[in-house]
């Protein structure tokens, strides 16, 4: 018959072969397991390294007693901290022994503590100190000198034609309207007042600011409602009075200390509260989170979550 003849079936595919072993598993190619390579003898009494240590009891980032992870050619455990106060203990506004506790932390830091003495001359590679009791005179030498000290009030206030203290601010009425004019109020850091209850000036703090806030708009809505305006010759306004809600200062990485009249916390305890207070009172949710979440970055991982970079002024010189 004319048809085409089967092909044989040779056509199948050949099996492959796996590749050969290595020499140190060929000894397992009688059906047994294959056997695990020796450890090699100059590892074999060899110690695993040790975990790091925790990090948790270290210091503030910018304690000297750390090098700076920003900065990696500056080694600032050779850098000098002096703290120039020129009261006799540092947090004067604060009981004596959470001062002292302060004072401790910031020693512990490397801090050096230079107490009643005060700036009396700045010059060129050198600062000079004098002792508030003995009049004594020290000098301080140094290359860069970098004055930021001092607080003053803002030059607005001196647009304003009224009596200003000496730190610049603006000396107000009881009820913190401008003298002459109690159409108008100053409020916060930029007023000067005496708590007529405890006979000291009130603080130029968020808490001042805020309850001052509060009592100038009292005032104001009173008055608009009673007159539609603000009259010039108001009916006698009640004086501003300060709360003191109680002092949070903090010092460094898990330390601070909070004076809450007759509750006083130092340590981990007043940082933690101190840092519950300043996000409570931030306003907007996303302000709070964007700060709690830098501070857990700085907690965790030593490192500023911001960096600002302004650049160079390239306006051409006059």
């Amino acid at each position: 018959m004319g048809g085409p003849r089967p092909r044989p079936q040779d056509h199948r595919r050949r099996r492959r072969h796996p590749p050969p072993l290595p020499p140190r598993l060929r000894a397992g190619r009688d059906g047994n397991r294959p056997r695990r390579p020796q450890a090699r003898p100059h590892l074999r009494n060899r110690r695993r390294p040790a975990p790091p240590a925790s990090r948790w009891p270290a210091p503030w980032p910018s304690s000297p007693a750390r090098p700076c992870k920003s900065f990696r050619r500056l080694d600032t455990r050779e850098a000098r901290v002096i703290l120039i106060d020129g009261l006799d203990r540092v947090l004067s506004t604060f009981p004596a022994e959470l001062a002292e506790h302060a004072a401790r932390d910031l020693q512990q830091f490397g801090v050096e503590l230079r107490l009643d003495e005060r700036v009396v001359e700045v010059a060129e590679g050198a600062l000079t100190l004098e002792s508030g009791t003995t009049g004594q005179r020290s000098t301080i030498e140094t290359t860069n000198i970098i004055w930021a000290a001092g607080v003053e009030g803002c030059p607005l206030a001196r647009s304003l034609g009224t009596e200003l203290d000496h730190l610049g601010r603006v000396r107000v009425e009881p009820d913190l309207s401008i003298p002459g004019h109690p159409e108008a109020f100053v409020v916060g850091d930029l007023s000067s007042l005496t708590d007529p209850a405890s006979g000291k000036p009130v603080p130029g703090v968020a808490q001042a600011a805020m309850q001052g806030g509060r009592h100038a708009g009292r005032i104001i809505a009173r008055e608009l409602a009673a007159t539609g305006t603000p009259t010039d010759t108001p009916a006698p306004r009640p004086p501003f009075r300060y709360r003191n809600k109680g002092e949070l200062a903090t010092i460094g990485r898990a330390r601070a200390v909070a004076n809450l009249g007759k509750l006083r916390m130092t340590g981990y305890p007043a940082w933690v509260l101190w840092a519950t207070v300043h996000i409570a009172y931030l306003i907007g949710f996303r302000s709070k989170f964007l700060t709690l979440l830098e501070w857990a970055w700085l907690y965790f991982f030593y490192d500023r979550g911001v960096r600002l970079i302004t650049g160079r002024d390239r306006s051409p010189n006059p």
